[in-house]
């Protein structure tokens, strides 16, 4: 698709919490080890050691995920200069909202892409790769099940249980056949909904078709779409994952700052579980 950039759009549309963060106001100073800023990115580049073997296997997990997918000039470089160590990644990431859901689904993808275009101009040195990393087993399947067009919903009713990822994605056919006949009949319209049925006719699982779909949309862009269900992944994160368990590091480190938060009247929106892990299975 041919996407273009505009400047200095959508800023009233922040949130007044993220302007505080990024402002850094009073109360969020310290709060990150890097502040969110091109400075900030240069201290990023100056103290990360990310190892080389680590860094061979998430590029070739990657490459082996787009093997049977159509690749842009711009997404077979990325894949290439991942294997660089003067290669680092811009990432985000999202639940997989099946037809790409609510706006912010997008405009945080294209602010990702952005910030990596940026990045490369501001420090030629270096080579910056736009990553989207998919929330596929996430199991809450009723954040993602219904979605808006016009005022209408139009509700997703398949509950297989389990990682929302691995769902057969072939009850979304009646759904996006309705869309189709419900939205206005435009040159662009016409050529998403191509886009949106040719990913789910060419893959089984919600989590294939939307690495296809993402591909699809922004992979002139460079857009990488990392689906983290593999095998290698998880065995990268068994540390982390024995860590959690034993220690549970992320209640320990994140709850002491409730208070900080609660003094500085800054909204306090999640809190962590003793163990902050879930164990997927069909009932999940």
């Amino acid at each position: 698709m041919n996407i273009q950039f505009h400047e200095d759009i959508g800023g009233d549309l922040i949130p007044k919490l993220n302007k505080r963060y990024i402002n850094q106001d009073v109360g969020f100073e310290g709060l990150t080890q890097y502040p969110p800023s091109l400075d900030g990115s240069e201290k990023v580049i100056l103290e990360k050691n990310f190892p080389n073997k680590t860094r061979k296997l998430v590029q070739g997990v990657l490459k082996k995920q787009y093997r049977h997918i159509d690749k842009s000039e711009k997404v077979l470089s990325n894949l290439e200069k991942l294997g660089d160590e003067s290669t680092f990644t811009v990432c985000t990431g999202q639940q997989l909202h099946p037809l790409m859901g609510p706006l912010f689904f997008a405009t945080k993808i294209l602010d990702t892409i952005k910030l990596a275009q940026k990045l490369s101009a501001e420090k030629p040195n270096y080579h910056f790769v736009p990553v989207f990393w998919m929330a596929g087993e996430d199991h809450d399947f009723e954040e993602i099940n219904t979605f808006k067009l016009y005022n209408e919903s139009f509700r997703w009713d398949d509950m297989q249980g389990g990682a929302v990822g691995r769902y057969d994605c072939s009850s979304l056919m009646p759904i996006i056949e309705k869309i189709e006949q419900r939205i206005d009949n435009t040159e662009n319209n016409q050529i998403m909904m191509q886009l949106i049925r040719n990913a789910y006719q060419s893959a089984d699982r919600l989590d294939h078709a939307m690495q296809i779909l993402l591909n699809n949309v922004f992979g002139d862009l460079g857009l990488l779409v990392l689906n983290p269900d593999d095998t290698d992944l998880k065995e990268l994160f068994y540390p982390i994952a024995q860590k959690e368990m034993e220690k549970a590091i992320v209640h320990k480190n994140i709850l002491p700052l409730k208070s900080h938060f609660k003094n500085h009247r800054i909204k306090w929106q999640l809190n962590p579980r003793e163990i902050n892990l879930f164990k997927l299975g069909k009932t999940s």
